[in-house]
């Protein structure tokens, strides 16, 4: 039996289409061993299926905007700890998930044994990289990359179909949620190893330049990592201060506007490296806070009794 190749995907525009199809085109040669299915939240063109043995399309992109279910990072100074779920604006992972069960149960009912998902964008040096994963799932569950700081990379990982809850076989929007609220982070990086090291299943880990050379692993940034993004509330840990945080992690010259009840900030930053820290005023009196960047809306955030204590928990910072 062939092993199965997913290739997960949301390409809206002809750039995203292109790098999918380059993908796709890379592996042709190794088709005698493997399948192909493709899985999107966006439209296939004919001329991608026609690379693939398989395509399914889920029209149901949903972003979780939960304070509690966003990607959490965390900012170190000398004196200060922060961590925020606010530095992107939403998350992918329900409609991430979603497919990854949708895969596993297509799975079971042709036969695959053995599964490799792939984002569309992956930057692969050498394809026969396949093989060789395939091989070491004679002998383990799973197979994950992770750099030599430790850090997993979602780019690519693979596992066999055997030993799986009953959960992984059935759609249930609660056992996902649910799920990802169990990982203190949110982050893929994080739950992918836990969602398959289920039952007792092993895993291999394998360094991630076996997929690529050049150290990036993949050809498109679809993150806004380039943006502005550590522009954001934060409530002091134990109190009631809220204050707005600023890093310019990335460089560049923004302009910003912090608005909230009746009042109005405007900040600038322009040197890499520099952050900042604005006291707005008491949590429990701001309704809405809205934040724009360059003239564009960054967070439109509304403050209510039933999300106070939610925001809170995941959007805090203390002093060390």
């Amino acid at each position: 039996m062939k092993d199965l190749i997913a290739v997960f995907t949301y390409c809206p525009d002809t750039q995203r289409k292109l790098i999918l199809n380059e993908l796709l085109e890379s592996l042709q040669p190794i088709r005698k061993n493997f399948d192909i299915i493709v899985l999107s939240h966006s439209e296939i063109p004919s001329t991608t299926k026609d690379l693939a043995d398989f395509s399914f399309v889920e029209s149901d992109n949903r972003l979780l905007y939960d304070f509690d279910l966003r990607n959490k990072f965390w900012f170190k100074a000398e004196k200060l700890f922060l961590h925020s779920s606010l530095v992107y604006q939403f998350s992918t992972h329900f409609s991430i998930y979603s497919l990854i069960h949708y895969v596993i149960n297509f799975s079971k009912f042709k036969g695959y044994k053995k599964i490799h998902c792939v984002e569309y964008d992956l930057k692969v040096s050498d394809i026969s990289i396949f093989n060789n994963v395939s091989d070491r799932l004679n002998n383990f569950d799973n197979v994950v990359f992770r750099s030599e700081d430790g850090w997993i990379h979602g780019t690519y990982v693979a596992f066999t179909t055997t030993n799986f809850p009953n959960e992984y076989f059935q759609f249930s929007e609660k056992f996902i949620l649910d799920e990802l609220r169990k990982v203190e982070t949110n982050m893929t990086e994080h739950y992918t190893p836990m969602f398959l090291s289920v039952n007792g299943r092993t895993t291999h880990y394998e360094s991630s330049t076996s997929i690529s050379k050049e150290g990036s692993l993949q050809k498109n940034d679809s993150h806004g990592n380039n943006e502005l993004n550590w522009c954001v509330p934060i409530i002091e840990k134990d109190t009631d201060r809220l204050f707005f945080f600023l890093y310019n992690e990335k460089g560049g010259q923004y302009d910003l506007d912090v608005i909230y009840n009746d009042k109005h900030i405007n900040l600038q930053t322009s040197e890499i490296g520099i952050w900042k820290l604005i006291p707005l005023g008491n949590f429990s009196e701001i309704n809405k806070l809205l934040v724009l960047v360059n003239n564009k809306i960054k967070h439109t955030l509304n403050f209510d009794e039933n999300n106070r204590t939610k925001f809170a928990k995941h959007n805090y910072m203390y002093w060390r």
